[in-house]
């Protein structure tokens, strides 16, 4: 029997497919969790972004071929600047041979030549740095001309000389003084056994200094600047800068300026002779401090008899202070009496077993002095017998002869003077007897080695 129902369409069967609209509906929970996940990651990007930025590798580019020839091009420059400063100033400078000998040598001792630079300040005067005992042996590069020493200063450390003239020799003590800017490169013109060297010189600074020995400031050169003494620093368009100097290992210019003045007085028999106070210093140790009770200063070791501080210093006496400057070091204290001239009067603050004292010495000129009173000559040896086989040395003291022959604790004396075996009273015995500058030799065994040492009485 025939129905009126319409037949059921296919999306309407059992396992059929939603409508197309149906698929295309996205919940709202879906949206917003996409919607979370894409902003979570925009922003992790944009914080990474910021902590770890882009590292762009830097690569160093060779530099370029222009820049190479412009360094290349400053030193080159540089050193023609040097090779022609030396033409112009080598007329007027000259290296001498030098060679000092310091009076605290022995008459024995070798010398030590080295070679200065003079600088001309006339067409037959020279201008040299010469130090006490210093002695001009010759003119590098001539073996005819004989220097001649004309006048010197002790306190200053320099002299005039006289040499052949030369009449294109430029006056450079005449020149203005040049206006000094630094940093910046300066030459310095050195002697050597070859003769004259000029080479580039870089000074970070110039500090000016006083020293009472010269009327104005010197000037220490600041940094790695290092130019040896008795040479001249020039600029670069050849103005003369000064002479080098060594103040206890430090090294200074003395201008030009300074140089002037020392110059005439040395032509007009001015120079300034240094006196001598006739006193003969040592450190300050721990163990002296404590003892003499002494926070600082020199201690008197010894005193001329007939100088000028005998009857007012003592031996022990600790000296704080020269002419109100502090006396920290024996070095320093013979810094300032060399710039004492002769006739001056010197005061001095000095203890006395912890009592503050103060005295007024007169500096005499060093001939006036007296000699201190030499000490009897010192063996400086403590020795035992050892039977049958000599003596063995227990013990030397420091600055003695035998300590400047070389004998050591522990050294067997086997044969002094002759003597095989030597007892200790026969090497003390034979020292004393012996006149003085007589040499005694001594065979010696050191560690089961044979050895010959050769001992002096002064």
């Amino acid at each position: 029997m025939a129905t009126n129902e319409p037949a059921p369409t296919p999306a309407e069967g059992p396992g059929a497919s939603p409508p197309p609209a149906a698929r295309r509906r996205v919940t709202r929970e879906t949206r917003l969790l996409l919607l979370t996940i894409g902003v979570s990651v925009a922003a992790l990007l944009l914080l990474a972004r910021f902590r770890f930025p882009l590292q762009v590798p830097i690569v160093n580019p060779a530099p370029a071929p222009l820049e190479q020839l412009a360094a290349r091009a400053t030193y080159d420059e540089l050193g023609s600047i040097i090779a022609q400063l030396q033409v112009r100033v080598q007329p007027g400078l000259a290296v001498l041979h030098i060679a000092p000998l310091p009076s605290s040598a022995p008459a024995d001792a070798p010398l030590d030549s080295q070679y200065v630079t003079a600088v001309r300040v006339d067409r037959q005067t020279l201008l040299v740095a010469l130090g006490p005992g210093g002695r001009v042996q010759g003119l590098v590069g001539s073996s005819t001309a004989v220097p001649v020493v004309l006048a010197r200063d002790p306190v200053q450390h320099v002299a005039l000389v006289r040499l052949p003239g030369n009449e294109d020799a430029p006056d450079w003590l005449r020149e203005r003084t040049p206006s000094l800017e630094t940093p910046g490169y300066f030459a310095v013109a050195e002697g050597g056994r070859g003769g004259l060297t000029l080479r580039p010189l870089f000074v970070g600074r110039l500090d000016p200094v006083n020293d009472p020995r010269w009327t104005g400031p010197l000037l220490a050169m600041g940094g790695y600047a290092r130019a040896p003494a008795g040479s001249f620093i020039f600029t670069l368009d050849g103005s003369l800068v000064g002479l080098v100097i060594d103040d206890q290992g430090m090294r200074l210019v003395v201008p030009v300026s300074n140089l002037r003045g020392s110059v005439t007085r040395l032509m007009q028999g001015n120079a300034a002779q240094a006196g001598a106070l006739g006193l003969q210093v040592q450190r300050l140790t721990p163990r002296l401090a404590e003892a003499l009770r002494a926070p600082q200063g020199v201690v008197v070791a010894g005193i001329d008899a007939g100088g000028p501080a005998a009857g007012s210093l003592q031996p022990a006496d600790v000296i704080q202070t020269l002419d109100g400057e502090p006396t920290y070091s024996p070095e320093a204290f013979e810094h300032w009496t060399s710039t004492i001239p002769a006739g001056a009067t010197a005061t001095i603050t000095f203890l006395r077993q912890g009592r503050p004292m103060t005295a007024s010495i007169v500096a005499q000129p060093p001939r006036a002095a007296t000699a201190p009173a030499r000490s009897r000559p010192v063996l400086g040896l403590s020795l035992r017998a050892t039977p049958g086989v000599g003596a063995q040395v227990m013990r030397v003291q420091p600055d003695s002869a035998a300590a400047r022959a070389g004998l050591l604790a522990g050294d067997f004396i086997v044969r002094f003077g002759g003597t095989s075996a030597p007892a200790p009273a026969l090497v003390t015995r034979a020292f004393g007897q012996a006149a003085p500058g007589t040499y005694l030799v001594a065979s010696v065994e050191r560690n089961g080695r044979p050895l010959v040492v050769a001992l002096r009485k002064p």
